[in-house]
């Protein structure tokens, strides 16, 4: 089970990008800058979160309008 969700600075949840079960390999998925209600986002950091069983990694992203 994988779960791939963007964050704020301070740790709010934004948007699900992903849940669910992936084979392994490489695999690719897209944030098209709004939130889950479909608001577009501000220019900023923002973090990504993948979680896989008892993996967790967070990475920082930024977006530029």
């Amino acid at each position: 089970m994988v779960t791939l969700e963007v964050l704020n600075q301070k740790g709010q949840h934004i948007k699900n990008l992903f849940s669910g079960n992936l084979k392994p390999g490489y695999d690719q998925f897209v944030f098209d800058g709004t939130d889950s209600d479909g608001t577009s986002l501000p220019s900023g950091i923002y973090f990504i979160r993948m979680q896989a069983d008892h993996f967790i990694e967070t990475k920082k992203m930024i977006l530029l309008k």
